[in-house]
């Protein structure tokens, strides 16, 4: 039987429950990276986490994250994130 698992990150209505360094612009579906070195940072529990990312220097898709996402330039985009149930490996 799997433990309670974390709901599904969207953004920007969830970006409350986001930890955010630096400064972050909300989009339709997404919040922007300012600068580089801002970052996301969120705890979950469920098997993984995956953040869906889009922006010029990143190819858009799903990267594993162990709850934090740092752009490493500006205009980096962070759709959502989403879990995976499991046994939690998490924060």
């Amino acid at each position: 039987m799997f433990a309670p698992q974390t709901a599904d990150i969207a953004l920007p209505a969830d970006r409350a429950r986001l930890q955010l360094v630096r400064d972050w612009s909300d989009g339709e579906d997404w919040i922007e990276a300012a600068d580089a070195g801002a970052a996301a940072s969120f705890s979950f529990t469920a098997g993984g986490a995956y953040a869906v990312l889009s922006g010029a220097a990143v190819e858009p898709g799903l990267y594993e994250t162990e709850g934090t996402v740092e752009a490493e330039a500006a205009g980096l985009r962070l759709h959502g994130v989403q879990f995976t149930p499991g046994e939690p490996s998490g924060p």
